[in-house]
């Protein structure tokens, strides 16, 4: 805070003769009771001055000209602790995660669904390593930092190394990467072949049946149907 309010104070220091004139002055245009407000300004005057923005140019001891200050302000606003919050009973609860979760358990997630849960995952690591570099941690993030867990780090290795977002995206389904699993992998190259063993069954009935045309189709838990022209004489042959 002390900081913070010197460096403000150094925005009117030329319009002060003495030190004490300096601070008197600053207190009468900014609100010291807010303290939090005064560290903000504070540090964001002096990021300024290390960024140099502005007087990129200029010699090392000009700073950025500071021409106004504008203050912006949130009416109707007010404060109000954990305990308070749920005594009040008077606001809407958040979404609660169990519906998304007993989706993802289920089976009947989207694609978005997995795709959120990976970023929310990701960026929840992310935010947990760069707490635990800092040397001393914001007291107020000190209790959060236990959350970062290696269970959460091992799910966000997981999820990154099995699910394909692009395919999945294009082909509107979840896709798997390849190595897996390798029965998943086989079931796969079978699938993409589906379309040239299609061909070579239908071109291998239509010449047993002799006919002009033959289209085979495979049903899941059925098998392959083979479609013939209408007028194609079934009775003649016996295995049909």
């Amino acid at each position: 805070f002390e900081s913070g309010f010197k460096r403000i104070s150094e925005l009117f220091a030329e319009e002060c003769s003495n030190e004490a004139e300096n601070h008197l002055s600053t207190r009468f245009r900014i609100d010291i009771s807010s303290r939090n407000m005064v560290r903000a300004l504070g540090a964001l005057l002096k990021y300024m001055d290390s960024a140099r923005i502005g007087v990129e140019y200029e010699a090392a001891n000009v700073r950025t000209p500071i021409t106004a200050i504008k203050t912006i302000r949130i009416g109707e606003m007010v404060e109000i602790d954990k305990d308070t919050y749920r005594a009040l009973d008077i606001f809407s609860d958040e979404k609660g995660k169990q519906h998304i979760l007993n989706r993802l358990r289920a089976g009947t997630a989207k694609v978005a669904h997995w795709e959120n849960l990976y970023k929310t995952i990701s960026s929840s690591v992310m935010i947990g390593r760069y707490l635990e570099s800092l040397s001393s941690p914001i007291a107020l993030l000190k209790d959060g930092i236990d959350c970062y867990s290696e269970t959460l780090v091992e799910t966000y290795a997981v999820l990154n190394a099995m699910i394909d977002f692009e395919e999945s995206y294009a082909e509107n389904r979840l896709v798997m990467r390849p190595g897996v699993d390798p029965e998943l992998d086989r079931a796969k190259g079978l699938y993409r072949q589906l379309p040239s063993i299609l061909t070579r069954v239908a071109q291998e009935e239509a010449s047993r049946f002799q006919a002009a045309t033959c289209s085979v189709a495979y049903v899941p838990m059925i098998g392959y149907l083979v479609a013939l022209p209408h007028h194609f004489q079934v009775e003649n042959f016996e295995e049909w």
